[in-house]
């Protein structure tokens, strides 16, 4: 799918929801997380070959496979959280809203920690050898 098939989707939703909305609010919520999720969908054959594109450039430049995959991950959960959060505002629970933004804090850190980790056994090593 293209740019202005997805937009037009979007847009779509949008105006329908919007229209339902009056009639009958649940439904209207339930066509806007449809036509999110589809607009969502589409993109994901964008997003395979960006992250192989990602990863030939990693491994032309040298970098290990495994810290792209890591950011390439914090990416992805960062994402989610947020659709998932701006989903759950657009349904007026905030309270949830907030929690789907915390857990996606909490993977993030819970993703970042072997890395956390390695650098601070490099920079301990290099703190041993100066001094």
């Amino acid at each position: 799918m293209d740019l202005f098939t997805i937009t037009g989707l979007v847009i779509a939703s949008a105006m329908a929801a919007y229209t339902l909305k009056e009639i009958n609010k649940p439904a209207a919520i339930q066509l806007s997380i449809a036509g999110g999720a589809v607009a969502m969908l589409a993109l994901t054959a964008q997003l395979t070959g960006i992250t192989e594109e990602i990863q030939k450039l990693a491994a032309n430049g040298g970098m290990e496979s495994g810290i792209i995959t890591l950011m390439l991950k914090a990416v992805g959960i960062a994402y989610l959280s947020q659709l998932a959060s701006e989903l759950c505002r657009d349904m007026g629970e905030n309270a949830l809203a907030v929690k789907a933004e915390i857990a996606g804090r909490i993977m993030l850190l819970t993703l970042a920690m072997p890395l956390i980790m390695r650098i601070m056994d490099m920079l301990i090593e290099l703190i041993q050898i100066t001094a």
